[in-house]
């Protein structure tokens, strides 16, 4: 490697010609970067977008809970409600109702039977399929399965919207 390195033959540099060369070229000019702005009108709808997605994530996180209990079939499930009411779901049957605003509206979605001692306030609705029942403290028996539904009134008053007609048992 000494060898062949000490037989290669560097060219000889004229710093002179090379000064001139550079001198001889055009200035560059140093420009700066414009920073660039979003117009107004885009910066209007960006805001509104994000305003609407906060509002739209803020309601759905808002919404109230459905609380649900499923009787599986042999099987049967002892509940209080939000306002110390009993039930007893009877088997192969669920309830559903929302746990944050029951004070303002109970309401009970029902599938099946249920066995229902209610604490007095105000109205009480139990929803079916086939028909609603509505009561101020009573007890009561709902069962709705299929083509037959029945309800029993134990104690109190209920009202039952059936079809077209209101029942008062």
């Amino acid at each position: 490697l000494d060898k062949a390195a000490k037989g290669i033959a560097v060219p000889k540099l004229d710093t002179e010609e090379s000064l001139k060369r550079l001198l001889a070229k055009p200035q560059m000019k140093r420009t700066q970067k414009k920073v660039r702005t979003l117009p107004l009108k885009r910066l209007a709808a960006s805001i509104a977008a994000l305003l609407v997605i906060a509002f739209s994530l803020y309601t759905v996180l808002r919404q109230t809970p459905q609380l649900e209990h499923v009787a599986m079939n042999g099987e049967a499930i002892e509940l209080s409600l939000p306002d110390d009411s009993q039930v007893v779901l009877n088997a192969g049957s669920s309830l559903r109702y929302s746990g944050e605003n029951w004070s303002e509206s109970r309401e009970i979605d029902l599938e099946g039977e249920a066995y229902f001692d209610v604490e007095s306030g105000s109205t009480f609705t139990v929803k079916t399929s086939s028909g609603n029942v509505m009561v101020r403290g009573t007890r009561f028996n709902v069962k709705d399965r299929g083509d037959w539904f029945e309800v029993s009134c134990f104690e109190g008053e209920v009202a039952v919207n059936y079809g077209s007609k209101e029942y008062l048992l």
